[in-house]
């Protein structure tokens, strides 16, 4: 992979600049980004298979996907934008705009049965927006607001038989970002008091593939010295429509508070709940709560 950015610096701690980055890859890295969404396409062809002279050729293809590496070979460029500014005092805008291309010039699946194509020369294509304001409201709070846009598209993959899934596109578009991991929300994007404790594996963008598109809102107190209480908000919907139809993940609020008791210990509490949209069959509310112990050393 190789990376090249030119950056405007008008102060030390500002930049606006432009970068310009290219991927090849033959390792099977790619194929691990995609896996969700080809599970995703071994279910459903196994489910339109029932029935059918090829409902056996479907299964062995499924549990070749499941239990056997991907392999795969692509190219991939990516063209953006990115900085974060000081515009006035107290206000920061920060931001990061890109445009992806590339091939995925090969996809299969080595199973008991041997290799098996999945897909060969798919184009892909990409689009990535975060913009994120943040305001000082006097000394001890913090307001601000995001937007995220992930383009998503439906599996990349054809099969033996040429089975896609109805209504993919000759090209693959979901901006496939190696880096870096984004932690906008604590339970759809894995962040919060443990996410630097997170097991991180790259993934295509939302739910197998499907993109996400996120406004959302942040509030930071200091109520006390040594006392901090953060709450963010979001409303999440996917790019492309799920298996079941819908496109809204659902909305998510977060809660988090710190307490620096001494220099060396910082205890902490996270709340988590999202609330489930019609791009899921189950719409039973999920929480998530942490409590942190962090012992800090020189």
């Amino acid at each position: 992979m190789a990376v090249i950015r030119a950056d405007f610096l008008p102060s030390l701690f500002e930049h606006a600049g432009v970068f310009v980055a290219g991927l090849r890859d033959r390792t099977g890295s790619i194929a691990e980004l995609v896996r969700g969404s080809v599970v995703e396409w071994g279910v459903g062809n196994l489910a339109r298979s029932l029935g059918t002279p090829g409902e056996a050729q479907a299964g062995h293809l499924l549990a070749s996907v499941l239990a056997a590496p991907l392999e795969s070979d692509a190219s991939i460029g990516w063209l953006g934008t990115s900085g974060s500014l000081a515009p006035l005092r107290g206000q920061r805008l920060g931001w990061t705009l890109a445009l992806q291309g590339g091939t995925l010039h090969h996809l299969s699946s080595t199973g008991a049965a041997g290799a098996q194509s999945l897909d060969e020369d798919v184009p892909l294509r990409g689009r990535l927006a975060s913009l994120r304001w943040d305001s000082d409201l006097g000394s001890r709070a913090q307001a601000g607001a995001f937007f995220l846009y992930l383009s998503g598209g439906l599996p990349p993959v054809r099969g033996p038989a040429g089975s896609a899934l109805p209504g993919r596109d000759s090209s693959y578009d979901a901006f496939l970002g190696i880096a870096p991991f984004i932690t906008a929300t604590n339970l759809f994007f894995g962040g919060g008091l443990s996410e630097t404790f997170a097991s991180r594996q790259v993934t295509a963008p939302g739910v197998n593939g499907r993109g996400v598109i996120a406004p959302g809102v942040s509030l930071a107190v200091d109520p006390l010295p040594k006392v901090t209480v953060q709450g963010r908000a979001a409303w999440l919907r996917a790019d492309v429509a799920g298996p079941y139809g819908g496109k809204v993940y659902g909305t998510e609020g977060d809660l988090e508070i710190t307490w620096q008791a001494r220099d060396w210990l910082l205890f902490g509490l996270e709340m988590d709940a999202l609330w489930p949209g019609d791009f899921y069959a189950g719409r039973d509310t999920v929480y998530k709560t942490v409590l942190a112990v962090d012992l800090v050393t020189p």
